[in-house]
């Protein structure tokens, strides 16, 4: 007999109302069963779907992530006056550490309504408003998954991934479907970065600048290339020469308001400007490494939004220097407009055109991403190796991870086969090829 429970016996619970771990210690102590096969299979009723929410990068290979959770949010339990519940299994919250010797489960999402349609409805909404900050997760995957006209309108296979994964991978290193949608998201990640950004001892609003003067700090926002599951954003005064494509934004407020203002995407050319009216802008908490979690409000183009934002200090880029990351939530998205994107914004602003460097290359330096153990090596030390060419092997949280190379060049190697290495390890590191002129 199997005595143990499935990591899926949520969804039985929610469709027979029985307690299973209830069950099992009635069992335990010598009682009978409570319910014969016939009576629960009477009183079952409608569709319940689970989702589990890992800690990892879907984007690498699903490479699990570790670290503490700055920021974490489950979705209501149960809607009031719907026939919708909603449960949350987790041992985690905000503050915990996600360990690399333990498998980086973060929650298990359970929703149960009258029909397989209406709860799937329900999980995507779960999903949205479910927030985890601090260490990337496979939520927004798991939306995108649920939305696809494949797994919703029909009745998904083992073969489901086979055939759609490249597919949904694609679709998260989009950026938003629209300027308006990536637009909401910036102005919130602005609007916290600025209020962060003044000093504890001075009493200025975020549009007062010195000696009282009315002025809107302006920013140039750099758009490269996906990292990961964050779209690369380098905030930069608009002074800062660039050559990268660019997405300036700045702003213009109103003299006799300075909670109103103006927003403009695009160089001078464009004319279009998103109306703004901030409303309110709530510190929830901040932490001694310089991490924060804010809640606000603005009126945009006449519609009242409301968002969670989480900053934190993250490490220095090579072309951005120390950055903040900003987590956005955006409160009653739906459709294929994204609930949640994330940004790098500059932790220390700098008029050099040296930091706002164009290109996203891709350092040439491989460092362990997690602690484990190196059990091949795919190329020798002096290789001349090509960008997306295996090179080692890391078994982790007991699954194997590739490390490719980031570029062409030849490799140097600083590690070997059967080695532990820890999180952070230098593991080997590409000189690239040099171009004669």
């Amino acid at each position: 007999m199997n005595t143990r429970l499935q990591v899926e016996h949520p969804v039985t619970e929610l469709v027979t109302g029985v307690d299973l771990v209830e069950w099992q210690l009635r069992i335990a102590s010598g009682q009978p069963l409570p319910l014969s096969q016939a009576q629960i299979l009477q009183q079952a009723s409608g569709c319940a779907v689970e989702a589990r929410i890992y800690a990892e990068n879907p984007l690498q290979d699903f490479l699990p992530a570790t670290g503490r959770v700055l920021h974490m949010r489950v979705p209501s339990q149960r809607l009031p006056q719907s026939e919708v519940a909603v449960r949350v299994d987790s041992g985690v919250v905000a503050g915990s550490q996600v360990s690399a010797f333990y498998d980086p489960m973060v929650a298990k999402l359970i929703v149960h309504a009258a029909s397989r349609p209406a709860a799937l409805q329900a999980l995507e909404q779960a999903l949205r408003d479910f927030q985890v900050a601090g260490l990337p997760t496979n939520i927004a995957f798991l939306v995108h998954v649920v939305r696809h006209p494949a797994f919703a309108r029909a009745l998904p296979t083992t073969a489901f991934f086979d055939r759609h994964l490249d597919e949904i991978l694609l679709a998260l290193q989009q950026p938003a479907t629209s300027a308006a949608g990536f637009s909401w998201h910036m102005q919130m990640a602005l609007l916290c970065f600025l209020q962060a950004s003044l000093p504890p001892s001075e009493g200025r609003g975020l549009w007062e600048g010195p000696r009282g003067s009315k002025e809107f700090r302006h920013f140039r926002v750099l758009r490269s290339q996906q990292v990961s599951r964050l779209l690369q954003v380098a905030a930069r005064p608009v002074s800062a020469s660039a050559a990268v494509q660019a997405l300036q934004v700045t702003a213009r407020h109103s003299a006799e308001d300075p909670s109103q203002f103006w927003l403009r995407l695009g160089g001078p050319e464009e004319t279009d400007e998103l109306s703004c009216l901030l409303q309110s802008c709530q510190l929830l908490s901040s932490n001694p490494d310089g991490s924060s979690v804010w809640r606000l409000s603005t009126e945009l183009q006449g519609q009242l939004l409301h968002a969670t934002v989480t900053l934190q200090p993250r490490p220095a880029s090579s072309s951005l220097g120390p950055i903040l990351q900003a987590d956005v939530w955006v409160e009653g998205r739906t459709g294929s407009e994204p609930t949640h994107q994330a940004f790098w914004l500059p932790l220390h602003p700098s008029n050099s055109s040296a930091a706002s460097s164009s290109s996203a290359v891709a350092s040439p330096l491989l460092q362990s991403p997690m602690p484990g153990k190196v059990v091949k090596l795919a190329a020798r030390d002096g290789d001349e190796v090509q960008a997306g060419q295996a090179l080692l092997v890391l078994e982790a949280m007991k699954m194997e991870h590739v490390i490719h190379a980031p570029c062409s060049g030849t490799v140097r190697l600083y590690c070997e086969e059967g080695q532990s290495v820890s999180e952070g390890s230098k593991l080997a590191e590409i000189v690239p090829i040099q171009v004669s002129p």
